[in-house]
């Protein structure tokens, strides 16, 4: 308790000797977030700004948000230099890398300003969600490229663990660790690697009065709804899903015990476009993330197309993402051609206990191959082929494949979908 007050003393003393920036970043996301202060005012600035300071945007006439392109991340690659502010350019800057796992990683340029942001955001979302500053937690990551010093995690009061070899052996270490240091109050952590763990102490048949942890952040890939569940169980708390990414930082999460996304709208502007043309989405239709980061300048994002998929029943603003839904890569599509995500799979297989992980793989535009953690005599292949059709369609050609485990990405990230027919 004592450790947790310090370095949250510690941290703001830090931040008062600084100008109390995180601070005033702090509050305005506060009065934001509680509508007391209307969000998007800094909407203008930022298109004026990158506008008159951004190379690529030079051309631009009249900045307003519709007037910008939608960005991908192979643009900025090969435009890197035109993406980078004239008024930072010799200043001290701060970078950081994407993971890579779309195969497009990329370095991304943050000015000091963005930095206090992102602290400050990331300070009010977990506060929001019962983590506060300065508490001992478990981080359960890929840290593929990290060079968090061990100081800087001292300080952050943080245990990492590391999904690229997250064995038997490793598993037992860190269940062992959560009954013994009953101060570690909360993990952050792979939703693939949340599975795996969660599974592992279901199977050693723990319980919620073994462990002292009073909240849960799922974050980097989808997190089913049979595992939150699990998690739920397994440590009687809340299971946060925290949207993020390295190019901006926290964009959404959800509250305790409710699937819906809160939006970030105090340090970005939203939109959800269709799939196939930079046009809004309908309410409740499926749509690509495009955020445009407020407080970015050294490297500003504006119209930025994520990669992810989500939904809203928001008509106009955007304020909430009713379910989240992935990567439009990991994307695969029925015998019709309509796009399935992992989200839709998972209503139809996480119903059968006994299957314990799963990856769908399409190889042509009507033949799929099922891979399966799961005895063969429990669920036999014409079922579970049955159990794909009702999703992918009668005409699907499936192919059941039993198998002792299914490996994680490079990244240490899981796949549920993959698609090899290239539609």
């Amino acid at each position: 308790m004592w450790s947790e007050q310090i370095r949250k003393a510690g941290f703001y003393t830090l931040d008062f000797f600084n100008g109390s920036i995180v601070r005033k970043h702090l509050k305005d996301i506060s009065d934001k977030m509680n509508n007391r202060k209307e969000c998007y005012n800094e909407l203008s600035d930022i298109l004026r700004y990158v506008k008159e300071n951004v190379p690529f945007y030079y051309g631009i006439k009249i900045p307003e948000i519709k007037e910008f392109p939608v960005i991908k991340k192979k643009i900025i690659k090969e435009n890197y230099d035109l993406f980078q502010s004239r008024e930072f350019l010799g200043r001290k800057l701060f970078t950081s890398y994407t993971s890579g796992s779309s195969g497009e990683p990329l370095i991304i340029i943050h000015d000091s300003g963005k930095r206090h942001r992102v602290k400050a955001d990331l300070i009010f979302f977990h506060g929001a969600n019962r983590w506060n500053i300065g508490e001992r937690f478990i981080h359960l990551g890929g840290f593929y490229g990290s060079r968090t010093s061990k100081a800087m995690q001292l300080a952050q009061n943080a245990v990492r663990v590391s999904v690229l070899d997250f064995n038997e052996e490793a598993k037992e270490s860190l269940r062992k660790l959560l009954k013994t240091d009953k101060k570690i109050r909360v993990i952050l952590g792979y939703a693939s690697a949340l599975d795996d763990f969660v599974e592992y102490l279901f199977r050693k048949n723990d319980n919620a009065n073994m462990f002292n942890i009073k909240v849960i952040f799922s974050d980097s890939d989808t997190l089913s709804n049979r595992t939150k569940k699990r998690l739920e169980k397994m440590f009687g708390c809340p299971v946060i899903n925290r949207y993020s990414n390295e190019e901006n930082g926290v964009l959404a999460c959800t509250t305790p015990y409710d699937d819906n996304f809160l939006l970030n709208r105090a340090s970005f502007f939203f939109e959800l476009l269709k799939l196939d043309r930079d046009e809004p989405v309908e309410p409740g239709e499926l749509g690509r993330v495009v955020v445009t980061d407020l407080y970015s300048r050294a490297m500003p994002f504006i119209r930025y197309d994520t990669g992810d998929l989500a939904t809203s029943d928001d008509k106009n603003e955007i304020k909430v993402f009713t379910s989240f839904q992935g990567r439009v890569s990991d994307l695969i599509k029925d015998t019709k051609g309509n796009l399935i995500s992992s989200v839709i799979i998972s209503d139809y297989i996480d119903a059968y206990s006994e299957i314990k992980k799963y990856q769908l793989i399409q190889t042509e535009s009507k033949t799929y191959t099922l891979k399966v953690v799961c005895d063969d005599t429990v669920y036999t292949e014409e079922f579970l082929k049955n159990k794909c059709r009702e999703f992918l369609g009668d005409d699907a050609v499936v192919t059941i494949d039993y198998v002792k485990a299914i490996p994680n990405e490079t990244t240490g990230k899981y796949k549920s979908l993959i698609n090899l027919a290239g539609i």
